[in-house]
């Protein structure tokens, strides 16, 4: 399991083209994607926003890298920047994305009906398939890397547009 550093922002930004950079992000590296949860909160003077996606994907028939994302922005309020080449609509706010990683194994159950199943399943991870298991969890360690990457990318590419 790996849980992922927070990354936060404070400032304009647009976040429907972050929360789509995001989705197009697992489509890229061939993860089922779902929104679990995609609210909005209008108070009188702000809004709150919370969109969470759960990723899956399948590296053998035994074994699924797991992915859970949480954008959550606070204090949102519209605003239009004046620049050169026009107006720009966007929402200035407090932002904070997490993301979270995981190795699911026994992806269909078989090992977990009996305790001898689960025994063997135990010592096949930690002795015979362990290269495996290192080999998914450094690939999963490297998306996440990545997708951070990619959600920064997107916050400093704002900032350097204001």
């Amino acid at each position: 399991m790996r849980s992922g550093d927070q990354i936060t922002f404070d400032g304009p930004t647009k976040i429907g083209n972050l929360a789509n950079t995001i989705s197009d992000w697992f489509n890229r590296f061939d993860y089922d994607a779902d929104k679990v949860l995609d609210e909005e909160k209008v108070h009188q003077d702000h809004k709150q926003l919370r969109v969470q996606w759960e990723a899956a994907k399948d590296v053998s028939d035994y074994a699924s890298l797991i992915i859970e994302a949480d954008l959550a922005v606070n204090n949102a309020k519209d605003v239009t920047i004046k620049s050169d080449q026009g107006d720009i609509r966007c929402t200035d706010c407090d932002l904070s994305f997490t993301v979270d990683a995981m190795i699911q194994t026994d992806t269909e159950g078989k090992y977990e009906g009996r305790p001898l199943l689960y025994f063997l399943r135990y010592v096949g991870e930690h002795m015979i398939y362990k290269n495996y298991i290192d080999e998914y969890e450094e690939t999963i360690h490297e998306h996440c890397e990545n997708l951070e990457r990619e959600v920064n990318r997107f916050l400093n590419k704002e900032l350097a547009s204001r």
